[in-house]
């Protein structure tokens, strides 16, 4: 009864703590100063996504791999959290870095994303959760451990790579659209 004792491998408390690396800036109107420097975009919104996965790392990373520590199942368990866990904060730092240059209520949106999208529409079927991080977290927890979870259907390579793919793309978009917008 391994599935019952694998821990939800989606990264909580990482979306307002993403969205607000800009989203604050641009808010309390310090971001036109950094706007305003002849500069690549890029190394801003880079700096403000390893800040936020700073910050969202010990809070995040600790309490799951923890749980997973403590459910007794053994270490396999355990290196299977840790790297699901991980994959998954370098994916949602990102989205949600590009979600705080993109959009003006980024925690609205960062809460329709987890509640309504991953949460709710996700599960709804395999084609659909294609676009949703947390199927390929809980494919690297299938794969390191044979636990039996829905939607969890890719090789450990592909649920790896996505993810990280996934992370240059919002990096790389945010910084466009952060070189590209008009800042009040």
């Amino acid at each position: 009864m391994v599935s019952s004792l694998v821990p939800d491998a989606r990264v909580p408390g990482v979306w307002p703590i993403a969205g607000a690396a800009i989203g604050d800036l641009r808010d309390d109107k310090t971001l036109v100063y950094l706007w305003l420097r002849p500069m690549d975009r890029w190394p801003i919104v880079l700096g403000a996504a390893l800040a936020a996965g700073t910050l969202a790392a010990p809070i995040t990373i600790v309490p799951i791999v923890l749980a997973a520590a403590l459910t007794g199942a053994g270490n396999g368990i355990v290196t299977a959290t840790l790297l699901a866990t991980v994959v998954g904060l370098v994916g949602y730092v990102a989205v949600f870095t590009l979600f705080g240059v993109w959009l003006k209520r980024f925690i609205v949106w960062g809460l329709a994303y987890i509640l309504i999208w991953e949460g709710f529409i996700a599960q709804a079927g395999a084609g659909v959760a294609r676009v949703a991080l947390r199927k390929y977290t809980r494919s690297i927890l299938v794969d390191r451990t044979g636990a039996d979870l829905d939607l969890a259907d890719f090789s450990l390579a592909m649920a790896v790579i996505t993810p990280a793919v996934v992370a240059v793309a919002a990096i790389a978009i945010a910084s466009w659209r952060l070189a590209n917008q008009d800042i009040d």
